[in-house]
């Protein structure tokens, strides 16, 4: 039996990537993000909060 996916991680965590991790956070995933960028985590924290804000608003997150 396959175990259910609890897990995933993100490569690139611009818009793309801060969107998926949005997504899965949402779906109750735990999410390890990555991005060479030195300003990365800070960006995808904050378009993770736009984006939370507006999956709240329609029920899925």
């Amino acid at each position: 039996m396959a175990k259910p996916v609890e897990r995933v991680a993100v490569i690139g965590a611009g818009v793309i990537g801060s969107g998926w991790a949005a997504r899965f956070l949402g779906g109750g995933l735990d999410v390890a993000a990555w991005d060479p960028s030195p300003d990365a985590a800070g960006k995808a924290r904050a378009s993770i909060d736009v984006a939370w804000a507006a999956m709240t608003r329609r029920g899925v997150a």
